[in-house]
């Protein structure tokens, strides 16, 4: 499952400039049927009559059809994104930080505090360009959560596993399934 080492950590604000954590990866979807979605370390967009055929974006600046994106690479190999798109009611925004979760012995971590700290100063950028706001609302808590550990979630009804920001990050379902393996076939005397 690819999805399973992979963090996302966001944040919605809407035009009121009321800011909410997000546990789950929005489909963004503008008024000229475009959807624009993240998924583990990129962005897509594409036309919402057929998923792919759209363009992908690692960095940089996009605009165009009722969106903005300011992107960046970041630490953890992570993704530092801000997505405003306009609607009926006034816009909205999406900050996002997105990448890989685990350390360099292949524990999951999720998102790392100094990660998370790079990723605000980036946002705070891209949201006065954007916004031309002169100050980052708080973007409080920063709740971490595993995209594998979203799909089975969604899929299997398995209970959600989230952590804060620079808290013991749970074990993610298939690190947990795999293990569950290996206790296995010990037990049947294999390796």
């Amino acid at each position: 499952m690819a999805l399973s080492n992979w963090f996302f950590v966001g944040w919605s604000i809407d035009s009121d400039w009321k800011v909410t954590p997000l546990k789950k990866i929005p489909k963004i979807e503008t008024e000229d049927g475009l959807i624009i979605e993240i998924c583990k370390n990129w962005i897509y967009v594409y036309p919402k009559e057929r998923e792919g055929g759209g363009i992908t974006i690692y960095s940089g600046y996009v605009s165009g059809y009722g969106f903005e994106i300011m992107a960046k690479r970041g630490l953890q190999n992570s993704l530092y994104a801000v997505i405003k798109w306009y609607k009926d009611d006034g816009w909205g925004l999406l900050l996002a930080v997105a990448g890989e979760g685990s350390d360099k012995r292949g524990r999951w971590v999720g998102c790392r505090p100094r990660t998370l700290k790079c990723f605000k100063k980036f946002a705070a950028k891209a949201v006065n360009e954007l916004c031309l706001v002169d100050k980052l609302p708080e973007l409080i808590p920063a709740i971490c959560f595993n995209q594998g550990d979203l799909y089975f979630s969604e899929r299997l009804g398995l209970p959600m596993q989230y952590h804060k920001v620079g808290e013991k990050a749970p074990k993610p379902y298939l690190l947990q399934m795999f293990e569950g393996c290996k206790k296995s076939r010990r037990r049947e005397g294999k390796k």
